[in-house]
């Protein structure tokens, strides 16, 4: 008893931390940047069945292209059939490893500059390594007809334990970063389940800010004789899917795809075509202050390199700690405002003037 105690009291000191980190340093959760971009790895034995390496290599490309646009649907793409048929052509690396659950994978690395290429020329949609954190409200239908909220709390169960391993395997694939309520005292008390299940987003509203996710998606899940019932609700809209009874683990992955490619039609964008004659529509001034060093102006060209919406940038005054740049733009503006808003190194200082101005904060 009394170990069990100790056990208790470790749980809930952690509990606590974990809401004061949330607290304490909640500005600072603007997205997530995801790293090893190119790189995807593949079991390489699926259903029961050992696969080759060219299907690894195919399945392996496919995926990739998914993560990087934050679309699913270019089946029908022509330039993107061609390029399956030989995915070596744009592979830097590949090696077998082991996962974090032992299984043996294919892991497969991908040249950049190759990719960005065979994307340009298939005209996909190009989603940046700055990437929006999805908060998730998902309540679940048990057994019974008892109805529990999806979460990170340490009383859960083995079937609510298996949706959320589920949803985070499709989250992982496309890399999207998402975040589950604690469901710690508070929200506790504060939360309608029946609000939720109901797909009652004011609900969730203001005990999201914790969290400070980018977008809130929230979710039913409940069986209705031999058929899985999915909702997910996002913006405005809700999106409705069905599976047999016995492959829900399936459907969660196919239907969090979808709500995936919803996400990422709000921060993506189809690159104009460089060899076009720039016109002044896509040149975007832009003032920054704070950068009071070479280290900086260093750090915050680096920075600009690799904001996907920007197909080049230069300098054209340096006044003091002021720094005024000139952008070419791949993107309308607004998709550029919204991926630099995700990592939060430019903070906005005035939006209502000529030129945009920031502050350098990293």
């Amino acid at each position: 008893m009394k170990l069990l105690k100790i056990l208790s009291a470790k749980v809930l000191a952690a509990k606590i931390f974990v809401t004061i980190f949330l607290l304490l340093f909640s500005n600072y959760f603007y997205g997530f940047v995801v790293v090893d971009l190119y790189n995807i790895s593949i079991p390489i034995e699926q259903n029961g069945r050992k696969l080759d390496n060219d299907i690894l290599l195919k399945i392996g490309l496919n995926q990739l292209l998914v993560k990087l646009s934050g679309s699913s649907n270019f089946e029908e793409n022509e330039v993107i059939k061609l390029a399956l048929q030989n995915p070596k052509k744009y592979l830097q690396e590949y090696s077998l490893s082991k996962s974090s659950d032992n299984n043996v994978e294919l892991k497969q690395g991908y040249n950049k500059l190759s990719i960005d290429t065979l994307m340009r020329e298939a005209k996909l949609p190009t989603w940046g390594a700055s990437r929006p954190l999805a908060m998730l409200w998902v309540v679940v239908e048990q057994e019974l007809g008892e109805r529990a909220l999806v979460s990170d709390s340490e009383e859960t169960n083995e079937f609510l334990n298996l949706i959320q391993q589920n949803i985070n395997k499709a989250s992982n694939i496309r890399a999207l970063p998402i975040a589950w309520p604690l469901y710690d005292l508070d929200e506790r008390q504060s939360l309608s389940i029946k609000n939720l299940w109901n797909l009652d987003r004011e609900e969730v509203q203001s005990l999201s800010a914790k969290y400070r996710p980018d977008e809130i998606v929230m979710g039913k899940i409940y069986l209705e004789g031999d058929t899985w019932h999915i909702k997910w609700a996002y913006k405005d809209n809700v999106y409705s899917f069905e599976s047999n009874k016995d492959d829900l683990s399936n459907e969660l992955i196919t239907s969090f795809n979808e709500i995936t490619n919803r996400i990422a039609e709000e921060y993506s964008f189809i690159p104009n075509n460089e060899s076009q004659k720039i016109v002044s529509d896509n040149i975007l001034p832009l003032k920054v202050d704070n950068i009071n060093n070479l280290n900086k102006l260093t750090a915050l060209m680096d920075y600009l390199k690799n904001i996907k919406s920007i197909a080049s940038s230069s300098i054209t005054q340096i006044d003091g700690i002021n720094v005024v740049l000139e952008l070419d733009l791949k993107a309308p503006k607004d998709i550029f405002l919204k991926e630099i808003k995700l990592e939060n190194k430019l903070v906005i200082q005035d939006q209502a003037s000529k030129i945009l101005s920031y502050r350098w904060n990293s």
